[in-house]
């Protein structure tokens, strides 16, 4: 593995990026003899394009991503064909048409990079975006980051350093291992589904990619064309095994390189994202194998996360009763109004009372914290927690959700889940019960079925959500809560308090010595967020 750290472009004023090419892929783009440093700008923004897209869509390595000419627009305006074609008549960039449903992608095509051409010698290309149109109206999904968080983001981004000599050891000796063939499974290996979908555009450029079928008929097709079913990270590619792990090696080569020289450049980023309210930035996404080489004020970094937090917030809520009208639709539910009152839910017109239900001998707390969109935004009749707990709502709760909510606060469901499944490991244990939350309702996998044997109201309360407030809502509104607890409220304390922090969704990165006390403030915060629940830490030693 070698990195050549010099391009020969001169880089203008303007934005700067950073991008790892191969060096065939260079070699290609010099034959274009562009007179312009614009078009050699954009070039190497629109080879980040595809790169970046497929990372962040998750798509198998060496695999088409889908980019509707509407986002190449935003980016590069109306006439982004006279930059993209001539990487496409040289061979750099393959494509294949894919026409999307959705009213908003009027015309859709899938990209790649020409395997081929990638190597894991890599050049280091700095490059300008100035040519790159502003696409903040054209994403839906995040903004960047303003105010005092920008300004703190921006204040940390200075004392973060990097052992490049390291982190390139790291990579390579991480890569020859073979340690991340691991996580990807072949064949047999996969576990049975009934709903699937799977590429199969490395059988022919012309065939159907995303078709919804069974592992059993994956299996089949990939073994009629003499190849392999293969999943990696939840999707699923039809591809030959040995050209697969030659692609991934040469992607986590280019993504993890890519990343490292970043930070070392000083070329960072952050933004929100606009319905889950999660943080965005360089370290989000930081492979966890290179975090060790990373230093913020000169000191290596620890994580404090919270263990399965998507179930323990899930099991907060249900405690709380949210769900409660999925499982018993008699429950006398309190009939009062509410109103916004300074940012917080207050019961009936005085703020400052706290009032008496009529049907109720207890005393209705003064404010309602709002939950995300398990509250709606106006005129609910949720009781708080306490009223719930008062109320004695605990005790109705079955049998199969105190399990569920045990486990959770004890950072065991995965256990739980591969014990009662006999699962071979933890890990697809996870993925299973990840399903069930990011799933449609109506996917009713073999696994699905068997999880509904053990635990049949949890299933029952995740598909009357969705079914109430559409699929997607249901996960969205899970991390929604997570980012109010981690985001506004820890991460935003321990600003306060003046440590140096980064959010990392469920967890906190700081250095070394403020662990201790960064990890006893979540603490504090937790138990009074979510109750009981089981928090692990972390230090990122050099091997």
């Amino acid at each position: 593995m070698e990195v050549i750290k010099n391009n020969k472009i001169k880089i203008e004023k303007g934005e700067r990026n950073l991008i790892m090419l191969p060096d065939l892929i260079y070699e290609r783009l010099l034959s274009l003899n562009f007179r312009q440093n614009s078009q050699w700008n954009r070039s190497y923004s629109m080879i980040d394009c595809i790169m970046a897209s497929a990372q962040k869509k998750k798509v198998p390595a060496g695999a088409f991503v889908a980019i509707p000419s509407d986002y190449w627009s935003a980016l590069y305006g109306s006439h982004y064909f006279d930059g993209l074609g001539p990487l496409i008549d040289v061979g750099i960039v393959e494509s294949i048409n894919s026409y999307s449903n959705n009213p908003s992608n009027s015309y859709c095509k899938r990209y790649r990079l020409n395997n081929d051409l990638f190597t894991e010698n890599l050049i280091k290309i700095r490059y300008s975006e100035e040519e790159v149109v502003d696409s903040n109206k054209f994403n839906k999904h995040s903004v960047p980051l303003r105010g005092f968080l920008k300004k703190y983001m921006d204040s940390l981004y200075k004392k973060i350093d990097i052992d490049m000599v390291g982190t390139e050891l790291r990579i390579k000796s991480y890569l020859d291992s073979g340690e991340y063939e691991k996580k990807i499974k072949f064949d047999d290996e996969i576990l049975e589904r009934n709903s699937i979908e799977v590429d199969y555009s490395n059988i022919h450029p012309s065939a159907k990619r995303d078709v919804k079928t069974t592992t059993k008929k994956a299996l089949e097709a990939a073994e009629n064309n003499n190849k392999n079913l293969i999943e990696d990270k939840r999707k699923f590619i039809v591809q030959n095994k040995e050209t697969y792990l030659k692609h991934k090696r040469e992607n986590l080569t280019f993504r993890y390189l890519t990343a490292a020289h970043k930070i070392k450049d000083k070329i960072f980023y952050s933004k929100r994202g606009k319905k889950e309210r999660r943080i965005h930035h360089n370290l989000t996404s930081f492979p966890s194998i290179l975090l060790p080489y990373i230093t913020l004020n000169g000191e290596h970094l620890s994580s404090i996360d919270l263990a399965n937090s998507h179930f323990v917030v899930l099991a907060d809520l249900i405690e709380c009763g949210y769900f409660h009208k999925y499982l018993d639709p008699n429950f006398p539910w309190l009939a009062y109004k509410t109103k916004v009152y300074e940012g917080c839910y207050t019961i009936g017109k005085d703020p400052n009372s706290i009032l008496k239900d009529s049907n109720s001998k207890y005393e209705v707390p003064e404010l309602i914290k709002p939950k995300s969109n398990f509250i709606s935004y106006s005129d609910i009749t949720l009781p708080s927690k306490l009223l719930w707990k008062m109320l004695g709502i605990t005790d109705t709760i079955p049998v199969d959700l105190k399990i569920f909510i045990q486990h959770a606060r004890l950072g065991t469901f995965y256990k739980f889940i591969q014990d009662k499944l006999g699962l071979p490991s933890e890990s697809e244990a996870k993925i299973l019960c990840f399903e069930l939350f990011y799933s449609k309702r109506r996917y009713q996998s073999h696994y699905k079925k068997l999880i509904k044997q053990e635990l049949p109201n949890l299933v029952k309360i995740i598909d009357a959500y969705k079914k109430d407030n559409k699929d997607k809502k249901f996960s969205i509104d899970l991390q929604r809560r997570e980012s109010e607890i981690f985001i506004d409220t820890i991460l935003t304390t321990l600003i306060k308090k003046g440590f140096h922090v980064f959010s990392k969704h469920d967890s906190i990165l700081c250095p070394r010595s403020e662990k201790e006390a960064v990890e006893k403030i979540i603490k504090e915060i937790l138990a009074n967020e979510l109750g009981r629940c089981k928090l692990r830490a972390e230090d990122y030693d050099i091997d």
